[in-house]
């Protein structure tokens, strides 16, 4: 649910702060409702704000430099468990007393490598005299903006403690039940606390379909243009070793004319096609390594070079081969010699 609460003060501020954790506390407790937790911006959203961020104890970063650059993410109570994402080590923000912090795997591998972060102090521009917040816990690096987004450090602080940087909030709820049956309900919640704020509804789901359509279409486009590639390649590759074939026709007839039997025949024949298939499958190959890397950008979770496709498109393709290479070697190994050299 997405809530945009009218917040032009700090007074206002701290309004939309409390209508934000009665909400959450309300929700909660409805029956078929798990979970609720709130933040600036969820998974798949946008990518937040962003900033440098310092480390007690250490050289600030040189001007321009981004090694301590980071999203920050303002995230309400219970958000790490209503989503699902593991804390790696400690634990979350509690939003009351000393300013603390959790990192994502990428920042604390990026700012401890090799150490354990917990206990570290770092401060963000935040505010004209920033705070130094103590490192509580370490979170899963969870993709953000779209799933083939490189991962980037992040970090979480309580949105309880930064009340003026959350006035369009998303609430997300972990249900039992259909979520579209609770939309009525949360809505009823909203308005009895305050009936200015606009609210609007959706689902993990359809989040992840918005997500991958563009990406869905492009395979799909792709996979269209692909298959007709191959069906085109395959019957050139067949036509191709089939014509190779028949053209020896009259060699052939000398052949069996002298002697050579007709296995013999098929043997020398088949051996033939299949080196020619062979060096067309290996140059193939080749050029197909080289295509697929400006296709990286367009695949997620999958590699360019994975070897159950090559594996898979070179064994349809020596199929072919072979079979374009067995038959009219089988109708030539048939043919009457005195026929085949009397139509030369």
């Amino acid at each position: 649910m997405d809530a945009s609460f009218p917040a032009t003060d700090s007074a206002s501020a701290d309004s939309a702060v409390r209508f934000f954790e009665e909400f959450r506390t309300r929700a909660g407790a409805q029956p078929g409702v798990m979970a609720v937790s709130y933040a600036r911006e969820l998974p798949l959203g946008e990518l937040g704000s962003n900033g440098t961020y310092f480390i007690d104890g250490r050289a600030d970063p040189a001007p321009g430099s981004s090694t301590q650059n980071a999203i920050w993410r303002f995230v309400g109570p219970d958000y790490f468990a209503t989503l699902g994402i593991p804390l790696r080590r400690g634990r979350a923000v509690r939003g009351e007393g000393p300013q603390e912090v959790v990192i994502n795997e990428a920042m604390a591998a990026a700012a401890w490598p090799g150490e354990d972060p917990i206990g570290h102090r770092i401060k963000i521009g935040m505010s004209m005299d920033p705070q130094w917040m103590t490192i509580v816990g370490v979170a899963a690096d969870v993709k953000q903006g779209s799933l083939d987004t490189r991962t980037t450090q992040e970090l979480y602080v309580s949105a309880l403690q930064f009340p003026g940087a959350n006035p369009e909030t998303r609430f997300v709820a972990r249900v039992t039940s259909s979520p579209e049956g609770l939309n009525e309900t949360f809505r009823k919640i909203a308005r009895d606390l305050n009936p200015e704020v606009p609210l609007s509804f959706t689902t993990g789901e359809l989040v992840l379909a918005k997500t991958l359509s563009a990406p869905r279409f492009r395979a799909l486009l792709i996979g269209l243009f692909a298959s007709v590639a191959l069906v085109i390649a395959l019957v050139g590759v067949g036509s191709l070793v089939a014509w190779m074939v028949a053209s020896r026709r009259t060699e052939i007839g000398i052949r069996l004319a002298l002697g050579a039997t007709p296995g013999v025949v098929v043997r020398e024949i088949f051996a033939r096609g299949a080196l020619v298939v062979s060096i067309g499958l290996g140059a193939g190959l080749v050029l197909a390594a080289v295509g697929t890397r400006a296709l990286g950008s367009m695949l997620f979770a999958i590699s360019p070079f994975d070897p159950v496709v090559y594996g898979a498109i070179a064994a349809v393709f020596a199929a072919v081969g072979a079979i374009a290479c067995l038959l009219p070697s089988l109708r030539a190994s048939r043919v009457d010699p005195v026929s085949a050299l009397r139509a030369e």
